[in-house]
């Protein structure tokens, strides 16, 4: 599990090793429930979120699926084979991602033991089932809620309707320029460019945005609408999922973010014992905002608790494209890498190499990341004390430092065209 070491003096800082949750949590073996139920959403009643949730995340799938879904998305029509294929796929995809299955089924209920000699300790335990079960049963119903609000808005956005979520005053408009096919927001009274993927990224940190509603472009509007709900569906229903396999609530950006705005500025730094946490949101989204802005031939995900627990890594990165006749030994080898990120503060140059041989099932290989610290910290108070404006902490890191980590992320991975490195800044 991700930890802090004890810090031996002040003049030594312990290295981190960092995994993020946003509703994940550090817990011990005995906390954790060996199995999270599985949550039975009606079909009917969540029919566009399906469909739609496997549409946005297809880069993450088999070239296969991909297909299909795409087909799909254009009004073509599947084989029988095919819907049995893509069918099978979406419930797995489902109930590992989210712990949801479409299909009905009642549950068992069991009865208790009759056991008259270790009565007091079959009570306790029943006791302890019972308030598991009660809150297993909360957060299923939490992510059928979500389930079913993401189809609503969906349905409405597609019949021209006012959608609920987006009637909040502290989302940011983006608006569009069409002459420049750009999506920018309004900050400090000057336009701000902004990408797709700074949008996305953008709601791990806490900031939500809604599309201008007098947009000329319906296409850009609805395009943009649909890609902010479901990605904000899937991150919540990601969240709720971690916490059937943990009893804490974990660590949350939203809560730290008011810890950090009640604490004084000289004693701020004693929060920054959470840093690691932090770290990894900001190299993720980093990520996963310059694959998205530049179209870029791969996916970033974050890793669920149970693969952090049991694969001790804290993203993955996925190629989109498979690319026919690589010899296993060339320079892209890999189509998965899980990412364990650790930072130092004594560094000061980004470095990458293999994790020790262990359990590796869902990637190809996992690596270890470690970061300058410092460089780190630095940009995270950079964007908090600039009032956290769009783009996240991401963009006050240094573009020495932006470029380091995609090089050593992407070099065994996928090819980045070297006008993507000429352009960070």
């Amino acid at each position: 599990m991700p930890k802090q070491k004890v810090e031996k003096s002040p003049e030594t800082p312990p290295e981190v090793e960092t995994w993020e949750g946003e509703g994940g949590a550090v817990e011990t073996p005995e906390q954790t429930p060996a199995k999270a139920l599985e949550t039975v959403v009606e079909e009917e009643k969540a029919g566009i979120s399906w469909q739609e949730i496997l549409i946005q995340a297809q880069g993450e799938f088999p070239e296969d699926i991909k297909l299909m879904l795409s087909k799909l998305s254009k009004g073509g029509k599947l084989s029988i084979q095919q819907w049995n294929r893509l069918d099978n796929f979406s419930q797995l995809w489902f109930r590992e991602t989210f712990g949801i299955s479409k299909k009905k089924k009642r549950p068992s209920i069991q009865k208790p033991e009759n056991n008259l000699v270790d009565r007091p300790k079959r009570l306790e335990s029943l006791s302890r089932e019972i308030k598991t079960d009660s809150r297993r049963a909360k957060l299923a119903e939490e992510k059928r809620n979500k389930m079913e609000q993401l189809h609503r808005a969906l349905k409405n956005l597609d019949e021209g309707e006012s959608v609920e979520e987006f009637i909040d005053e502290t989302r940011r408009v983006v608006s569009f320029d069409g002459a420049k096919q750009q999506y920018f927001v309004e900050e400090n009274g000057a336009e701000k460019v902004i990408g797709v993927g700074d949008i996305v990224s953008d709601y791990a940190w806490g900031i939500k945005y809604l599309p201008d509603s007098r947009m000329i472009d319906a296409t850009a509007y609805r395009t943009l609408a649909k890609r902010i709900l479901i990605n904000e569906a899937r991150r919540d229903l990601e969240k709720i999922h971690d916490k059937e396999f943990t009893k804490q609530g974990g660590f949350s950006f939203s809560k730290f973010r008011e810890r950090f705005l009640k604490t004084s500025k000289n004693n701020r730094e004693v929060l920054m014992g959470e840093f690691g946490f932090i770290a990894e949101i900001i190299v993720r989204e980093f990520l996963a905002r310059i694959s998205q802005n530049n179209n870029l031939d791969f996916v970033v995900s974050r890793a669920t608790i149970k693969e952090d627990r049991d694969f001790k890594y804290d993203f993955k990165i996925r190629v989109k494209q498979r690319i026919r006749g690589i010899d296993i030994n060339s320079k892209l080898a890999y189509k998965f890498l899980g990412i364990n990120l650790k930072t130092i503060v004594k560094r000061k140059k980004v470095s990458i190499g293999k994790a020790a041989e262990g359990i590796k099932e869902e990637v190809d290989e996992i690596f270890i990341l470690k970061v300058p610290a410092k460089d780190i910290r630095k940009a995270f108070r950079q964007w908090f004390e600039a009032g956290e404006p769009s783009r996240g902490p991401e963009q006050f890191l240094s573009p020495e430092l932006k470029k380091a980590i995609l090089k050593a992320v992407t070099e065994k991975l996928v090819e980045v065209p070297q006008d993507v490195f000429d352009k960070i800044e």
